[in-house]
């Protein structure tokens, strides 16, 4: 979770995949596959029951459900 973003790595293949965040601090929503919005310190993550990732936004007090 550094730089202002959140990475998916997949072991297997090695591939990296940005899911959340521009690497830009800041607060501007976004979706995964299109526009990753921005984030300002992520300083957490879960996957919910339903399947969608929660992220803790720091410094912008929001969650944020992808």
């Amino acid at each position: 979770m550094l730089g202002h973003k959140i990475r998916n790595i997949a072991p297997s293949s090695q591939t990296v995949t940005d899911v959340a965040g521009t690497g830009v601090a800041g607060s501007a929503d976004g979706t995964v596959g299109t526009g990753l919005g921005q984030l300002d310190i992520p300083q957490g993550i879960a996957i919910g029951p339903d399947g969608y990732l929660y992220v803790a936004d720091r410094e912008n007090q929001r969650i944020l459900k992808y």
